[in-house]
């Protein structure tokens, strides 16, 4: 097998299963030797990367997703005075980010959860570390760094 069909077969993997640990783990060895260290690096970061976009997620929404008297999903404590029509899921913050990086000002509009990082605590600039690590997109550290959001409130 060539080396791009072997990056294939890594690829199919992990789309198969992204939170394969031992695939991943294997792929990072494989871009290794295949002088491919930058790869590597982040593959090895990958499931920790994961885990605290998961665990922000999961702050995000913990007690302010709720249900009614009638079983109707519904938010306790909208955040900023709106009323989101769900809870952040992970899929939700990663199209999220990826709204954030087409607008070329990685900056959140108002129907994609920037209210999750209003906190002031780098929050910001750790989803996007993180975030860059699990999309495999570059997110330059100066943008990372310069907070600020857009609103046409």
């Amino acid at each position: 097998m060539n080396k791009a069909d072997e990056r294939a077969a890594f690829l199919a993997a992990l789309a198969n299963n992204e939170d394969d640990a031992v695939t991943r783990s294997i792929f990072a060895d494989w871009l290794d030797d295949h002088d491919e260290p930058e790869e590597a690096d982040r593959q090895r970061k990958w499931p920790a990367a994961k885990a605290w976009l998961m665990e922000f997620c999961l702050s995000i929404n913990d007690d302010e997703y709720a249900k009614d008297e009638n079983g109707q999903e519904m938010w306790s404590q909208p955040p900023i005075g709106k009323k989101p029509d769900r809870p952040h899921s992970y899929k939700d913050m990663i199209e999220a980010g990826h709204g954030a990086v087409a607008r070329e000002g990685y900056y959140f509009g108002n129907e994609d959860g920037r209210h999750a990082f209003f906190d002031g605590s780098g929050t910001r600039q750790e989803f996007f570390r993180n975030w860059s690590i699990v999309t495999g997109v570059s997110v330059p550290e100066e943008v990372i760094e310069s907070p600020g959001f857009s609103c046409a409130c």
